[in-house]
């Protein structure tokens, strides 16, 4: 049998690169913010693309138990970023919420600028565009035959 590499399959690359995304963007915070994690910002970046959905249509929910998106939902509306509807139980931004985005959409880009000095702009859209597309198939519903 063939020697084993992690890295040529992507589950485990993708895996480890997520780990290490996610651990960089937090070291690029301060203050208050300091202690968001991965989950928590991706929470917020569902509701920069969509403001007011139902916990459970938020793309972070997919991947996060109920018990979870509680947690991260407690986490946010306390440090005064989201808030719950308590008619329609619809999660929204608040300013303060709002505000944070340009902070992580700075923070996103200086990060793959720093990573990624001699790959170019069309390497990187593609590998967005691939990796966008298994993200949507992962999403699809599976049927079993």
């Amino acid at each position: 049998m063939a020697r084993f590499i992690p890295n040529d399959h992507l589950i485990f690359l993708t895996n480890r690169l997520a780990r290490l995304l996610a651990s960089e963007i937090r070291h690029r915070f301060t203050g208050e913010y300091s202690d968001l994690n991965g989950s928590a910002i991706g929470l917020l970046a569902d509701l920069w693309a969509q403001d007011g959905v139902p916990p459970e249509e938020t793309g972070t929910s997919k991947i996060k138990s109920r018990s979870s998106m509680r947690q991260l939902i407690k986490i946010l509306t306390n440090k005064d970023l989201i808030r719950v509807d308590e008619d329609s139980e619809l999660i929204h931004l608040t300013t303060k919420g709002r505000d944070l985005q340009e902070m992580v959409e700075t923070a996103s880009s200086k990060l793959e600028n720093d990573n990624l000095p001699a790959v170019s702009a069309e390497d990187i859209k593609t590998t967005k565009r691939v990796l966008n597309t298994l993200y949507q198939n992962l999403q699809l519903p599976t049927t079993t035959s």
